[in-house]
């Protein structure tokens, strides 16, 4: 469904002897022409109605399956509701992320499904638990399950829904198989991001064909299966969504030993823009997160070396990011506060590009 804004038109509230509170919503959504079926009950406006009850914790699963449907798109109206209308009375019929919702509910991901590829370790782990944290069911999505599952576990732990989902994003049978299942345990899927990524140390001249082929099927052909497969579910389902892929500041500048990386996602910004143009009219967004020299387990005892302290030295801010600088960019891009964003690479590398030659 294509929303064009969502409105609460009605809001009752009523408190007992306990805590809960119990809602009533009459929550709005502009009808795409993709949706015969929903078309066909649509009023004379072009709006379809919904009654949600609500009854405050407890009652959040029931309403998110029951107000989201295809396409997940109350969660975030009511809570923002809730937060901002305290049992107020009726609203003021705006939409209610402009007119209502708090500058922090704006980056919720209340009632959506997030996939992310490579999350076995790494920044796929990160962007993992940061989308669970802001409330989406997350399908974490790499080759080898075993740290997968390992991962749900701890998002069990903070009462987030996760399902381990084993993709190889090079090939495409395995990517919709994934999506099939991410569908049939989460629900459809409006929050992609695209992390799955390989690098090679090796100069040109002696670079091998077979790893040349390795990281652009990995960085680049992996992201755009997986981003095809999204996006014609999206379409089909007339659903919007998100795309965020995890480019890198190799894309804009070079560094010795890595052509087939820094190829890989030049390609990969370049496919974002693309993908944007095509795709905006399906109200699907793709854009890209950039990183500099994010310190992960894999790279931690590099920067502790003689050349690892010069690499840093040459960063303005003079240290290395750490994952949770991505935060922010991550859910601005996934979320609905970046609703008019689309084509976008989003840099985040403590100034790196900026530095003089």
């Amino acid at each position: 469904m294509t929303a064009l804004g969502a409105r609460a038109d009605a809001l009752r509230l009523r408190r007992g002897g306990s805590p809960a509170v119990s809602v009533r919503v009459l929550a709005r959504s502009r009808v795409s022409s993709r949706q015969p079926e929903r078309r066909a009950a649509a009023t004379a406006g072009g709006w379809v109605e919904h009654l949600i009850p609500w009854a405050g914790e407890e009652g959040r699963s029931a309403f998110a399956t029951r107000a989201t449907g295809r396409c997940g798109m109350y969660t975030h109206a009511v809570v923002s509701t809730l937060a901002a209308g305290g049992g107020n009375g009726r609203t003021s019929g705006a939409p209610i992320h402009s007119a209502t919702a708090g500058m922090e509910q704006r980056f919720r991901l209340d009632g959506k499904v997030a996939l992310v590829t490579g999350a076995s370790s790494g920044l796929g782990e990160h962007f993992a638990l940061t989308l669970a944290a802001a409330g989406a069911a997350v399908a974490l999505a790499a080759r080898r399950t075993d740290r997968l599952r390992e991962l749900a576990a701890r998002a069990a732990e903070r009462g987030v829904r996760a399902h381990v989902v084993a993709m190889d994003v090079t090939r495409r049978a395995s990517v919709a198989e994934g999506f099939d299942v991410v569908q049939s345990e989460l629900g459809p899927v409006s929050v992609i991001v695209n992390n799955a990524g390989v690098a090679v140390s090796e100069k040109a001249l002696a670079l091998d064909e077979a790893s040349w082929d390795r990281v652009i099927e990995t960085n680049l052909k992996g992201a755009w299966l997986v981003a095809q497969a999204a996006a014609q579910r999206m379409v089909e389902a007339g659903c919007g969504g998100s795309i965020v892929n995890v480019a890198s500041i190799a894309a804009f500048r070079v560094a010795g030993a890595i052509a087939p990386y820094a190829a890989s996602k030049a390609g990969l910004v370049q496919l974002t823009r693309a993908l944007a143009l095509e795709w905006a009219r399906h109200d699907i967004r793709v854009n890209a997160i950039a990183p500099g020299y994010i310190v992960t387990d894999i790279n931690r005892e590099f920067f502790t070396s003689p050349a690892g302290e010069a690499m840093v030295k040459r960063i303005p801010q003079r240290r290395l990011g750490r994952p949770e600088d991505l935060d922010g960019a991550l859910l601005l891009l996934a979320s609905d506060a970046s609703r008019y964003m689309t084509g976008s690479t989003v840099v985040v590398d403590g100034g790196h590009l900026q530095s003089s030659l």
